[in-house]
Parts: C-alpha cells; structure tokens; sequence
C-alpha cells in the first residue's frame, strides 16, 4: 500500500514537470502549429498575456526543481544528479532562446477579441480619450498589459509592454493609414506590422 502511495506521488510529480515543461517551451512549438486557431483558447491566454515570458521563465525553474526530485526518487543519487544536469541545461537554454510570440501569431490566436474591440470602437462604447483609458472586460484583459485600451490622436492603442521613456509596445487600431509616428507612452512607433485592415503591431519582436 505504501509502495503504491509513493508510485502514484511521483507519477503526479512527473505529470506536473511535464505540464510545467509544456508550458515553459510554448513560445517555441507553437510556433510550427498549422494555425494558432489550433490552441485551446485558455491554453492561448496564458501563453499571449503580457510578461508571459517571464511567467514561462519561472515555469521552467519550477520544471527543473521537479524533474530533479522525480529523478533522486527513481533513479536515486546518481540519476538525480544526471536529471539535475539536464534539466538545467534545458533550462538555460530555454532561458536563451525562449522568444515571445510574434505580433501575427497573437493576432491570429485571439483574432475574436481583437475583432470585438475594434466593434466597440466603431460603436463608440469605448469613448474615455483622457490618459486612463477604457477598461476591458474580464475576458480581454489579458490583451492588454494595462487590463485597458487607449485613444491616442484617433486610433485605439492596445499596450502589451509600457516601459519608460524608450521601451513600449502594443496593437493598434487605426481607422485610416498607419500608426507610425504615433506615440505609445513614450515611444512613437516605428516599423509597424500590418496585421490586417486595420490592425497594426509595433515594438513587438518574435
């Protein structure tokens, strides 16, 4: 009975290092999925929101500390340094290669929601132009690094990253032509990405 308790602790262990490995490489193989569409969407959520890379950073730590435990409980001494080695070495170079998402496959994952708030746009629901912006709902927040949207010289601002004075970037929603020039608390955009009709991304780098 003992013996069985213990096998099903460390299958439970094993199961969340591999979930926790799942998510912490999610940046790297989504990127061959035939389409981001494909991605359950609160799976898509979590991997999309903003500093995302730096929650998958932690997943990985936690991977690595996991892993290891699994492997001095199956393997003892010497196969829990042998996982120790190599669950850090993938963690360090997940840590070097981990990229975010590219701008195109965040639209193309939450295409709905950005549709959704381009029609509260054009229905005038969205109608606060002062600094503070307007809230999202619970469900969009995640878009957003603020939880809110921006009117910004007539186009909608969606923030992913607001670093002061030179580091922002975000979605833009642009009625006409495109955002360049425009200002993205502090940061004018530069080289944005035409995503589709009126949808722009600026700063964001894949």
């Amino acid at each position: 009975m003992k013996h069985g308790s213990h096998l099903w602790g460390v299958t439970a262990q094993a199961l969340a290092a591999a979930l926790l490995w799942l998510y912490a490489t999610a940046a790297l193989w989504t990127r061959y999925l035939p389409t981001q569409q494909a991605l359950p969407t609160p799976f898509a959520i979590v991997i999309d929101m903003p500093h995302a890379q730096l929650i998958r950073l932690l997943a990985g730590g936690m991977a690595v500390a996991l892993t290891t435990l699994v492997g001095f409980q199956l393997l003892r001494t010497t196969g829990a340094f042998l996982a120790l080695w190599v669950s850090l070495f993938a963690f360090l170079s997940l840590y070097l290669v981990s990229p975010n998402r590219s701008a195109e496959q965040i639209y193309s994952a939450h295409r709905s929601d950005f549709t959704t708030i381009a029609t509260l746009a054009r229905a005038g629901e969205l109608t606060d132009t002062t600094s503070y912006g307007n809230n999202l709902s619970l469900r969009m927040r995640y878009l957003s690094t603020t939880g809110r949207v921006n009117w910004i010289q007539g186009s909608l601002f969606v923030p992913r990253r607001v670093v002061f004075p030179h580091n922002s970037a975000g979605f833009w929603y642009v009625p006409k032509g495109s955002p360049v020039g425009l200002d993205m608390f502090g940061t004018a955009c530069a080289r944005p990405v035409h995503l589709d009709q009126h949808w722009w991304a600026c700063g964001i780098s894949g």
